[in-house]
């Protein structure tokens, strides 16, 4: 994820930064998670849209209270991975 990072341009960079603040700040409040671009995909699976084309996949680990960003793409991208999943 880190390498698809560096292939975004800067105004990109700062969306994937203002989606990955607005996770946090919205982050178990159910009622914000709309606003913020989050969605759940599946069991233990979300999604935060960067934008319209940018969308981020995370798991959240409630015992050591993380959330694990581990893929970034478009729309088919992300439904891609999900499929290999």
């Amino acid at each position: 994820m880190v390498k698809d990072l560096r292939d975004l341009t800067p105004s990109e960079r700062a969306a994937v930064g203002e989606a990955l603040s607005s996770v946090l700040a919205a982050w178990g409040e159910p009622h914000r998670h709309r606003g913020s671009g989050l969605r759940k995909l599946g069991p233990g699976i979300f999604e935060c849209r960067c934008g319209l084309h940018t969308r981020l996949l995370f798991t959240a680990d409630a015992a050591r209270c993380e959330l694990n960003f581990f893929a970034m793409g478009n729309h088919d991208e992300i439904q891609r991975i999900l499929r290999g999943r």
